[in-house]
């Protein structure tokens, strides 16, 4: 007696259909749900503080530093050396004696220091340190 049972052969082929059909609903949430903001013209991570006021409205002049100490000020890239003369066109051009120093949290302090000795030798009357408030960063706390 032959027990044995007759096998008969599977289709041993994956059907891809439903895994593309999925990874494009996937790139279709992203490309949707994606913001993009162009304001931005250096990478810059703020670091935190609990206290202070938002800055006025005045149009003061802007310097940006980033991680590596690449700096712009306004809209000019600038290095160390250029620094306080560029702040300085740019202050007489906005008749303002305002500055907004915007330094990554990465920042070496050196380029900071650098940043407010220039406009403390300028005469700036106003300085603001941009900072975001801890409770906008991820696992921040107030004291």
């Amino acid at each position: 007696m032959n027990f044995r049972h007759k096998r008969t052969l599977q289709n041993d082929e994956i059907n891809l259909t439903p895994m593309i059909d999925v990874v494009f609903n996937l790139l279709i949430f992203f490309m949707v749900t994606t913001t993009f903001d162009e304001t931005k013209h250096l990478d810059i991570k703020l670091p935190g503080a609990s206290g202070g006021k938002a800055a006025e409205k005045n149009e003061p002049v802007t310097l940006s530093i980033d991680s590596k100490g690449t700096m712009t000020a306004g809209d000019m890239g600038c290095d160390s050396a250029s620094l306080e003369k560029n702040l300085c066109g740019l202050l007489e051009k906005a008749k303002s004696a305002s500055l907004v120093i915007n330094a990554d949290q990465e920042t070496p302090h050196h380029f900071v220091v650098k940043a407010l000795d220039t406009a403390q030798n300028l005469g700036v009357q106003k300085l603001e340190i941009l900072a975001r408030a801890l409770n906008e960063i991820p696992g921040g706390q107030t004291n």
